[in-house]
This record gives C-alpha cells, structure tokens and sequence, in this order.
C-alpha cells in the first residue's frame, strides 16, 4: 500500500435518432449507449492489489454499451434488433 491520489472516472454518453423527419421512416428509432473509461485506479495505484474497491474502476477504455434500432407498429407491438451486452472497442 502506498499513499497518494488516484482519479478515476466514466463518461456515459448515449444517442437516441427517431428517423420519422430524416428519413420518412415514421416509428423507427436507433439508440446506442457507449462509455469511456479513464485514471489510475485505485486498486491498481494504491492499493497495489486486484480486488476491485470502485464500482467504475477497469482499465482504461471505450466500450459501446448498448446499440439496436427500433421498429413500432402502434402502441401494442414493438421490434428491437441490435446488441445489448458490454462490446469492448480496443
């Protein structure tokens, strides 16, 4: 164990396009969800261990979270096709 300071920190970002005014796809919608990852950490900085002591602490990176397009017919019936499971992007 050392002392000092550590940072840590994740940026959520996410998009939601209804394509009705772009494209005249009228109930069509994308949504995708990604995070970007940044600091030392403080398992790894300080602590010099690898149990993780931050809900957010993982190496740094950028991950696309969640992505699927979106297709309603009414208000009863909806259709989602896309990926909704952690991706990493290296």
């Amino acid at each position: 164990m050392k002392r000092g300071s550590v940072y840590d920190g994740r940026l959520n970002l996410a998009v939601d396009v209804g394509f009705g005014k772009l494209a005249g796809a009228r109930d069509l919608t994308f949504h995708a969800n990604m995070f970007q990852i940044h600091g030392g950490g403080l398992s790894r900085g300080a602590l010099l261990n690898f149990m993780d002591v931050s809900g957010i602490e993982a190496l740094p990176s950028t991950r696309r979270y969640e992505a699927w397009f979106e297709r309603k017919w009414g208000t009863k019936l909806a259709f989602a096709r896309g990926s909704s499971r952690p991706i990493q992007n290296s």
